[in-house]
């Protein structure tokens, strides 16, 4: 049996050329991860947030649990953790940049010109502009699962049980709601703001277009989507939740046309994918540690990192054609890549 799957597998070892890799460890396993200024910035179970460049490692904070969130905007590095503080690494000591929280923070994130900063905490968001709080909202019928920026930091997208709401920041108003009967466990907006995208308890993602105002439910999948992306240059939605990097077409209404299934781990699952990609290819990393590069016009997949037997638990995009990738053993790594 053993000997068959490693025989099933033997695609997932063939590392494509042109390929270059700097990896180092941690000492815990990725829970966040981010790039700004030449430097990945990696959130770590045991609560430490590290910086890493040209492989010397330093230490910059350490929460009281788990690293939740990382973001970074430039030189302004925001974490979050299971203690309920949001801290700014940016400064000779970090800096608490809201009121401690009694929940774990979920979410952070910089709007587009990285002058705001949206927390999430149990039933609370907020919004906040140069260490004040800006805008509230706290009166969710449940635990927000997911939250984003889009309309240039405007608004906000921020899913929950029953559905999406949308947020006007400076109207203050109440939200309008994208209804959908359930649990929605996160949401996504697309670059170019006309499509969001909430995954669901019910291994789907439901897209709503703005343009059309029609909604569309994308299923098929063989476990819960955790994770959607978009890259910037070809109209499609990747995902995870199966044992391939999933691709929907946007280029005809969603779900019109068959997704592109694009690589292969056997009895592995695709783990990690980036949000916002602008490279001509989509990263997605396996549950074996694995990593492939695809591109969803052909289906076709490059792998870049043959599986180590821990699981990719977080990529992000770096400078051009270059990304970084933590694994649930303390592996840190940062991809150059060649995606002609």
């Amino acid at each position: 049996m053993l000997a068959a799957e490693m025989e099933r597998d033997q695609g997932v070892l063939r590392i494509a050329p042109g390929t270059e890799c700097q990896e180092i460890s941690v000492g815990a396993n990725v829970t966040a991860l981010a790039f700004g200024a030449g430097t990945v910035y990696a959130g770590l179970g045991d609560g430490r947030v590290v910086a890493i460049h040209t492989r010397a490692l330093r230490d910059l904070a350490r929460h009281q649990g788990a690293v939740t969130a990382l973001c970074v905007d430039g030189g302004s590095v925001v974490s979050a953790g299971q203690d309920g503080r949001v801290l700014r690494l940016n400064e000779a000591e970090p800096i608490d940049i809201t009121t401690p929280k009694p929940d774990w923070i979920t979410h952070v994130s910089h709007s587009q010109d990285g002058k705001r900063v949206l927390v999430v905490a149990g039933k609370r968001v907020e919004v906040v502009e140069d260490g004040q709080v800006i805008a509230r909202i706290d009166d969710f019928p449940s635990t927000v699962s997911g939250a984003q920026f889009y309309n240039a930091g405007k608004s906000v997208a921020i899913s929950h049980y029953n559905g999406i709401s949308l947020w006007e920041i400076e109207r203050f108003a109440k939200p309008e709601v994208l209804a959908w009967a359930g649990s929605v466990t996160g949401v996504s907006v697309s670059p170019d703001g006309r499509y969001v995208a909430g995954t669901t308890q019910d291994r789907e993602v439901h897209v709503w277009d703005f343009v059309t105002g029609k909604d569309f439910r994308l299923g098929g999948y063989q476990r819960k989507v955790k994770a959607v992306g978009w890259t910037t240059d070809k109209p499609y939605l990747y995902s995870t939740g199966a044992d391939v990097l999933v691709a929907w077409s946007l280029a005809a209404e969603p779900g019109t046309i068959p997704p592109q299934e694009i690589g292969y781990a056997f009895s592995e699952t695709v783990s990690a994918i980036i949000p916002h990609c602008d490279s001509r290819a989509m990263p997605a990393g396996f549950t074996s540690g694995s990593i492939l590069l695809g591109k969803a016009e052909k289906a076709t997949a490059k792998i870049i990192r043959a599986p180590s037997g821990a699981a990719i638990t977080a990529l992000a995009p770096a400078a051009d054609d270059s990304f970084c990738f933590g694994t649930a053993d303390g592996k840190v790594g940062l991809f150059r890549v060649n995606t002609a």
